[in-house]
Parts: structure tokens; sequence; C-alpha cells
């Protein structure tokens, strides 16, 4: 009997000293967020604006008095815009919000940036596609992927780049009698339709047209050089150009000139640069090139 209590009282003792031994699994989370952390609050996001060439990388500033708006999508996300706010440049190299200022939660964001140059903005992108482009403007686009918001504050560089093309005759007097004191443009040049014309929000290149040579809308005048800017396009055919130079002896010269067909026609982004060297009523048209795009800051001239 007393080994049957001493037994029963051992077994008692054994178990007691296993369950004690025994504890419940629980999950620990280790959370060194700031307890303030709300994943739904949104922070400002500022950008710095500048304009950069696409073959010489040279940057010059945004400049005063244009509107540029920005659209933001999620990085690997949604192929719809979260935002799409308008800024202008108060002064070279500034952008401002005209409204409320773009806001986003902490993450990684595709930005994307569009501006004419101009106090107007493009036509709206529809599917990140814009149309009803026109000749004569100097479309900017900007893009940076992959940029993270955060909470202590971001600045985004947005370098923008030409998307539409330019054409650049540079006229060179070779007559020792005869100086050229100005210029001015007269006949046609080849210029797509508007309404052939698509612009991509993601790339920001302006689609070539295939298109015969019709009249161009704007020319830009500056001492003994003429530029044209023109929406992107591919024509078989030449274009004619007609130049009246007024000389120092007071008459009038008429310069004409043929432009051959280029093989891949005009991309977007480039300046096609073309050097006319007159000497004594002869006409020398020089092989195109492609060159850094001309700014001109003292405007536009109408020809039409």
């Amino acid at each position: 009997m007393n080994k049957l209590v001493i037994l029963f009282f051992s077994c008692f003792l054994i178990g007691l000293i296993f369950c004690s031994s025994c504890t419940r699994n629980e999950w620990v989370i280790d959370d060194n967020r700031d307890p303030g952390y709300d994943p739904d609050k949104k922070y400002i996001v500022y950008f710095n604006p500048r304009i950069e060439s696409r073959y010489t990388r040279a940057l010059t500033p945004f400049p005063a008095n244009c509107k540029a708006q920005i659209f933001a999508f999620n990085y690997k996300g949604s192929q719809e815009s979260l935002a799409s706010p308008v800024y202008e440049s108060l002064k070279a190299g500034t952008l401002t919000p005209t409204g409320s200022p773009l806001t986003l939660p902490v993450g990684s964001y595709n930005f994307y940036a569009v501006s004419t140059k101009q106090d107007s903005l493009p036509p709206a992108f529809v599917k990140n596609e814009a149309t009803g482009l026109e000749n004569g403007v100097d479309y900017l686009w900007s893009g940076i992927q992959n940029q993270s918001v955060h909470e202590n504050g971001t600045v985004l560089d947005l370098t923008f780049q030409h998307c539409a093309a330019q054409l650049v005759f540079n006229i060179i007097n070779q007559d020792t009698t005869n100086r050229i004191e100005s210029i001015w443009y007269a006949g046609t040049i080849a210029a797509t339709p508007s309404d052939t014309s698509v612009w991509n929000l993601e790339t920001g290149y302006i689609r070539q047209a295939v298109t015969d040579p019709s009249e161009v809308i704007i020319a830009t005048l500056n001492d003994l050089t003429m530029s044209f800017i023109f929406l992107p396009f591919q024509t078989p055919k030449a274009c004619p150009l007609e130049i009246t130079a007024v000389l120092s002896s007071g008459s009038a010269y008429m310069i004409e000139v043929v432009i051959p067909p280029i093989p891949d026609g005009y991309v977007s982004g480039h300046s096609y640069q073309y050097d006319i060297v007159y000497d004594q009523d002869t006409v020398v048209l020089n092989q195109v090139s492609i060159a850094p795009w001309i700014e001109h800051e003292e405007g536009n001239i109408d020809v039409n």
C-alpha cells in the first residue's frame, strides 16, 4: 500500500513539472514604425525644371511665364494617372502650382510632365496619348521613373526635352561686293497636318506622319538664320523654299532652294540644319546635319 501511494505521488509530481515547462505558442511583431505613421497621409512633391538637348546634354533653364502639366503614376501599377496638376513658371527655373500642389503617399512613382513652352497647355491626353497637335509649337516632355516619395520632403528634377522637329537655315554670304543686310521667308515648306500626329506620354515622342509638302505655320528669324518648328513627318517629295535677301546695295535677291527628302524623315526631337551659301547670284545648299536644338528667345514670327 505504501508503495502504491509513493508511486502515485511520484507520477503526480512528474506531471506537474512537465506541465509547468510548457508554454503557449505566440506571434511577436516587432513594430519599429513611428507611432504617428499614417499610410494614407500625403506629402508635397517639389520640382526643379530645366531643358536638355538630346544630343549635347547641355542644360538651359526652364523659361519664365510657361505652363506645365505633371502626371503621377504608381510605379508598376495602374496605367491611370493618380493626379495631373498644372504648374507655371513665375520666373525661370521654377514651377509653382496654379492650384493645389501634387501630394502623394509614401511610395514609388513614375512622373511625366508636358509643356508647350508657352502660357498654354498641350491638348488633353486620353489613354496617355494626345492628338490635335499644331505646327509651330515647341512641345516639351520630361519623364522620370521609380522615384520615391517620402515624409522628409521630396524634390525632383524635371529635365524637359524637345518633342517636335526643327529645321534651321544658316545664310552664309560669300559675295565680296554685296552684303546681305536682312532676309525674310516666302513660299512653302513641308509640314504634317496636325490631325495626323500622336504624342505618347510615356516615351515623349511624337509619332511621324506620312504627308506631302504643305505650308509651315511659324518661322523664327534671327539675323541670317531662319528656323521652323513643326511636327515630325515622312515625305516622299522635295520641298521648295524661297528666301528674299536684301543686299547692302538696296536691291533684293530671291534665293530659291529645293530641300531634298530626308530618307528617315523628320524625327521627334531632332534639329536639322542646312547652310545656304550665297555668292554672286549663285546659291548652294549644303548637306543637312543633325545639330543641337537652337533656342530662340525673341519669339516666333507668323509668316502666313
